[in-house]
């Protein structure tokens, strides 16, 4: 996946929560590995809700050699902004052409 489309840089956030804290928020570990080269991101939608709160929420596609590293709930760091992943990463390993594919959302407002 050396093409032109490829040459996206990006860092996987990997997300543990322990058990709730005196006030009832669960604590978050955080370890950030990467950078990883090598990744397409396109934009995949976007919507606005402008009931009471203007909240704007895109979603991108990305693709790229294989990410075993990110998995659901985790976070993904491109161009210094944080998308969440949305559902199950796909990763393929068929031996040809290893790769994964994903969607994450960013919410901001």
């Amino acid at each position: 996946m050396n093409s032109e489309l490829h040459q996206q840089e990006l860092s996987v956030e990997q997300v543990d929560y322990g058990p709730p804290g005196a006030d009832g928020v669960a604590a978050e570990t955080v370890t950030v590995l990467g950078p990883f080269f090598g990744y397409n991101v396109q934009p995949h939608s976007v919507a606005e809700s402008t009931s009471g709160k203007r909240v704007v929420t895109e979603k991108l596609q990305i693709s790229g050699p294989l990410l075993l590293q990110a998995g659901e709930g985790d976070r993904i760091i491109w161009q210094g902004n944080k998308y969440r992943i949305e559902a199950k990463p796909r990763h393929y390993q068929s031996g040809i052409l290893d790769h994964t594919e994903m969607i994450v959302v960013e919410s901001k407002g």
